[in-house]
């Protein structure tokens, strides 16, 4: 099986699943598998878009035969380039679908052509003399084709374009409203028509003027391009291009796999855009109202319930604790959405709980979830897809989209592509809910892992990083009742601290009581309670299994404190009294304080010998 990558961004749903239905169609009896990678506008600048074109570095290079671009959402064709570099430098065969990208074929759109009939349009028909242009990104491939059919167009039937008259925006909405405000500031707002580069920025300067008083068509013209929904049922409908996507996705596959077989392919594969004449030029509209109307009351109930389910959705994935509270609901989620099956594939490091670290792309390490198969696999060796994911045939097009929040980039996921579904917005809804309900919960591991750490500095000694006496607290009764019976307890005094602080100073009582730290981590096992009661004072308690066994860790502390105090050439002996009880009968009554204190005075004792001896 041969597989296609498809790099897209989705400024628009429709025009993405109708170049998707087309490459659905191309690939039918081809034996041929295509991974479309999808990030939602990444023209914008804020940070959000910023981390959505972060799914372009998931592919590997080498798991692809060919690769079909559908980015001319993106800002510039720099960007485009940067994306596709890796591809094209090893030998992979590159369709680029309306945007002409060096070492790519281009399919697409005659922009040229199309721009220059609707411009003539106006010029013939409507008599246009003064015109203004707002357009897209001005190194954009497509929108300089435009604004250089409006110049050929202008030229040829003796009209001059005052520079003045020419802007340059980045195709949305928000940029027509801001190329009328621009515009006025110069008194230049209301020409014979004003042709812009795409429909929302055509709905964006409508909006704008008629909102500063004016009315289109009678004051002025305004025309667009793509023949997106919006454009075609605002009001005054605007002219526009339709630009034919179904058919641009299926000639750019079918030129791929050609390519595939047979190589490079220098041709492009232009598509010749329609003229949609509708009442933002003065036309009259052809569109069925009624019809349309009728649409728009079945689009609103489908709306209102798919509305309804996210809501519910979101709020149960957003209300969990735990990443397995959120993948139970995560299944109950596409089970609501009628989704067949979808995996979530996260970065290693989102349960390292350091959301104060940007996570750029994606870690090698991914786990992977979906509703009835868990585990784990390296990107560097399987590729973008959980292992059982790659015996998968059951259909031809899978579609992969980031999860993100903020600063943080936590995975993606891999679902079958369902038009419906897609087209409707309701994907990129859910996706966004995954994402929000993702950063719930590692804000919460975060958040326990700050509680954990505060924890550990609450129940334990500074100096030596034994347990303190809130430690003990915490801890020791539930070991003594656990082990009941059969437990002792050794009672730790360091000889001479007074002394060793008098003479030598602080800083070596610190060195003498890590000494004894050290000693009771060497002699003791890390299952026992190891406390620094306070001062000079120690005491351990483990499970008893023989008074042997004791003595024998009694005798490795003393043997270790007299290499510490060898190895680091102390001036003074560090030493220890050391006293021990044993508690191995479950038919005593002796409770865990009477055991200690009685610890305590066998310690006292020794320690009374010893200084008796010394003098």
């Amino acid at each position: 099986m041969q597989k296609i990558l498809m790099f897209s961004t989705t400024w628009d749903n429709k025009y993405t699943s109708e170049l998707i239905d087309g490459v659905e169609e191309a690939v039918i009896g081809t034996n041929t598998e295509v991974h479309v990678v999808n990030a939602f506008e990444s023209a914008q600048t804020s940070s959000y878009y910023q981390k959505e074109g972060e799914i372009f570095m998931l592919p590997d290079v080498d798991s692809y035969d060919g690769v079909i671009l559908a980015l001319n959402g993106n800002d510039s064709v720099r960007a485009v380039e940067g994306i596709i570099r890796p591809y094209i430098e090893a030998g992979k065969p590159v369709v680029s679908i309306d945007q002409e990208i060096k070492g790519a074929a281009y399919c697409g759109i005659d922009n040229y052509s199309s721009m220059y009939k609707l411009v003539e349009h106006m010029v013939i028909d409507h008599k246009a003399k003064v015109i203004n242009y707002v357009g897209g990104p001005e190194d954009h491939q497509e929108n300089m084709s435009r604004l250089r059919a409006v110049k050929d167009c202008l030229d040829a039937h003796g009209i001059e374009l005052d520079p003045k008259r020419v802007r340059n925006y980045r195709f949305l909405r928000a940029d027509g409203q801001l190329a009328y405000e621009d515009f006025k500031r110069m008194g230049m707002e209301a020409p014979d028509v004003v042709i812009c580069a795409n429909d929302y920025m055509a709905v964006g300067y409508i909006e704008a003027a008629m909102r500063d008083g004016h009315d289109v068509p009678n004051d002025f013209a305004v025309t667009g391009f793509d023949n997106v929904n919006i454009g075609q049922t605002f009001y005054p409908s605007v002219t526009s291009i339709n630009r034919n996507r179904h058919k641009a996705g299926l000639e750019a596959t079918k030129r791929l796999i050609q390519m595939i077989k047979n190589g490079p392919s220098e041709k492009p594969v232009l598509i010749q855009g329609r003229i949609r004449l509708n009442e933002s030029c003065g036309c009259r509209s052809r569109r069925d109202y009624r019809a349309d109307y009728q649409d728009m009351i079945l689009l609103n109930e489908f709306n209102q319930n798919m509305s309804n389910i996210q809501e519910y959705v979101r709020n149960n994935l957003c209300s969990k604790n735990s990443f397995e509270g959120f993948m139970l609901d995560f299944g109950e989620g596409c089970d609501a959405f009628k989704i067949e099956e979808m995996a979530i594939c996260i970065n290693r490091s989102f349960f390292d709980g350091m959301i104060e670290k940007e996570q750029k792309g994606f870690t090698d390490s991914m786990n992977y979830y979906s509703s009835n198969v868990s585990g784990n696999f390296k990107r560097s060796e399987e590729g973008i897809f959980p292992v059982y994911w790659n015996s998968k045939n059951e259909s031809k097009i899978f579609i992969l989209s980031p999860l993100h929040f903020g600063s943080q980039c936590f995975g993606y996921t891999i679902s079958e592509y369902d038009e419906t579904f897609f087209r409707s917005g309701n994907y990129r809804t859910f996706m966004n809910s995954i994402s929000l309900a993702l950063e719930n919960i590692s804000q919460r591991i975060a958040i326990n892992g700050v509680n954990l750490k505060l924890q550990k500095l609450y129940v334990r000694d500074s100096l030596t990083d034994l347990l303190n006496r809130f430690g003990y607290a915490a801890y020791a009764g539930n070991f003594f009742e656990k082990n009941f019976g059969r437990v002792y307890i050794v009672y730790i005094d360091l000889d001479d601290l007074k002394k060793i602080n008098d003479k030598y100073g602080h800083a070596m009582g610190d060195v003498a009581l890590k000494g004894i730290a050290a000693a009771i981590c060497t002699a003791f096992a890390d299952t026992d309670i190891r406390v620094r009661m306070g001062g000079d004072e120690f005491l351990v308690m483990g499970a008893f299994i023989s008074d042997e066994d004791v003595r024998s860790r009694i005798t490795a502390l003393d043997r270790f404190l007299e290499n510490y105090t060898h190895d680091n050439q102390l001036e003074f002996a560090v030493s220890a009294s050391v006293g021990f009880v044993i508690n191995n009968s479950t038919e005593e009554s002796t409770s865990l304080e009477e055991l200690v204190k009685r610890a305590d005075n066998c310690m006292y004792e020794i320690k009374q010998k010893k200084k008796k001896v010394r003098e």
